[in-house]
């Protein structure tokens, strides 16, 4: 359990789901975990141009009150102070211990929440520094593995949890981007395989009803 990110939510209500989309075809996409493939890396659930126009000239005023809120992203330097989770990933049971899950899952909230704002301001305003920001942040967390060391029990399984939480968040910021930072080949062939990586680890440990938070 992780909560509910209103943020993550604000971004969502403006762009609507973005495809997590890999340049390639892998084991990921291959394997029994899924029944897709991706045949257009850019590919998403919207037209990002068409979204654009509508966002300039609405009069809607809940999209005039979230066009504003997703103008207003994080500093990239405090977005790149955020502690990257490359040790041991143990949390607090969001049930049991309740005070405990709430100190341990602040910085996870702090990436998930700066990822989707820098991702919603670009949305709205096309600014390259914002979707430069995000990448290098992804880069960073990349080479330190981040969120691919966590412990799974079935009786210690939050932070499986926030890893799916936070590795989501990434994922949908970086489709709703990609469009518009192919030049950085390089960064995002390591955050792709990184991406890969963390979701096939994550993926091979199955849910189950009888499990125990």
């Amino acid at each position: 359990m992780t909560g509910f990110n209103r943020r993550r939510f604000a971004f969502s209500a403006l762009a609507a789901p973005a495809a997590l989309a890999l340049p390639r075809t892998g084991s990921l996409w291959a394997s029994e975990h899924t029944s897709f493939t991706v045949r257009d890396p850019l590919a998403g659930y919207f037209d990002f141009e068409d979204r654009r126009r509508i966002l300039r000239s609405t009069a809607d005023p809940v999209l005039l009150e979230l066009r504003a809120s997703m103008m207003r992203p994080p500093l990239c330097q405090d977005v790149l102070e955020i502690p990257i989770q490359d040790q041991a990933i143990t949390m607090p049971s969001f049930y049991q211990n309740n005070a405990g899950w709430r100190a341990a899952v602040k910085p996870f909230s702090a990436i998930e929440h700066a990822v989707s704002k820098l991702a919603g301001a670009n949305l709205v305003a096309h600014n390259r520094g914002f979707v430069d920001c995000l990448v290098t942040t992804l880069v960073e967390w990349a080479r330190r593995d981040g969120l691919a060391n966590f412990n799974h029990s079935p009786r210690r399984q939050q932070g499986w949890f926030q890893v799916e939480s936070t590795l989501f968040s990434m994922a949908l910021a970086l489709a709703a981007v990609r469009p518009d930072i192919q030049d950085r080949v390089e960064e995002l062939e390591i955050i792709d395989a990184w991406l890969e990586r963390v979701a096939t680890s994550h993926f091979a440990i199955p849910g189950s009803r009888r499990d125990v938070l």
